[in-house]
C-alpha cells in the first residue's frame, strides 16, 4: 500500500496530525511512525537551504541550522541514520497556505559539506544530503541506463572497479551515487536477503518487498 501518491497535495497540518513530527521544521522524524518527512521550497531559501533535484533523480537535499555551521544531530542525523533506524524517507515541496505536494520515497546515499548563507548571510558549512529514489520510476534500465538484472560476477566487477577508482569530490555527486549505488547492489546480492550481523532474514524491506 503506498503512503502518499507522487504529484499529489496534502495539508501539511494533516499529515501530522496523522503521523507525527515537527510541524515548522524543513526535516520532520516521526517520534511515534517509522518516518522521517522532508520539505523544500518555500522560505527555505531565504535561510540558505539550496536543494537540488538532479538529471539522474538523485536530490541534493540542504540539512538543517539556520544560524551558524551545521551539525550532525537533531534532523540531520535522523537523514543519515535513517536505514540503521528503519525509518523511510519522505520528501515534500512546500506550496504554500500550508499544501505540500509529495515528491517521492527516498534513501540516504552519501553527504558532504559546502560553505552557504545563513539566515544572517554569512558564510558557514553547511551538510547537503544525496538523496536516491527508493522506487525505479526512471524506466526498466533504472536511473543510469544500466541493466538491473546483472549476475552476480559482473556486479561484483563492477562495485569492486568503482571502489578501487578515486573518490569523488563533492562536486561531482553523480558520480559519488553511481560508486555508492555499484557496492550497495552488488552487496544486497551478495547477501541474498540475510542479515550479516546476526545471519538471521533481513529486517528490512524495500516498498518493492526486497530484504
Amino acid at each position: 500500500m503506498t503512503l502518499f501518491e507522487s504529484g499529489e497535495q496534502y495539508a501539511r497540518q494533516g499529515i501530522h496530525d496523522e503521523f507525527g513530527g515537527r510541524r515548522q521544521h524543513g526535516i520532520s522524524p516521526c517520534g511515534n511512525s517509522p518516518y522521517v518527512f522532508l520539505f523544500t521550497g518555500g522560505s527555505g531559501e531565504d535561510h540558505g537551504y539550496q536543494d537540488e533535484f538532479k538529471d539522474d533523480g538523485t536530490v541534493i537535499y540542504t540539512g538543517e541550522g539556520r544560524e551558524g555551521d551545521m551539525t550532525y544531530d537533531q534532523g540531520n542525523k535522523a537523514i543519515l541514520q535513517h536505514q540503521s533506524d528503519g525509518r523511510q524517507l519522505h520528501l515534500f515541496k512546500m506550496l504554500g497556505k500550508g499544501m505540500v505536494e509529495y515528491v517521492g520515497q527516498y534513501e540516504y546515499v552519501d553527504h558532504f559539506e559546502q560553505q552557504l548563507p545563513d539566515t544572517n548571510k554569512n558564510l558557514r558549512r553547511g551538510i547537503r544530503f544525496v538523496l536516491a529514489p527508493v522506487s525505479n520510476e526512471m524506466g526498466e534500465d533504472g536511473p543510469f541506463g544500466t541493466e538491473t538484472s546483472l549476475n552476480e560476477v559482473e556486479l561484483y566487477e563492477r562495485a569492486k572497479a568503482a571502489s578501487s577508482s578515486e573518490p569523488a569530490t563533492t562536486t561531482s555527486v553523480t558520480e559519488t551515487h553511481r560508486r555508492a549505488s555499484e557496492v550497495r547492489e552488488y552487496a544486497l546480492a551478495w547477501a541474498d536477503g540475510t542479515c550479516q550481523g546476526c545471519n538471521q532474514p533481513a529486517p528490512f524491506e524495500t516498498s518493492n518487498g526486497d530484504p
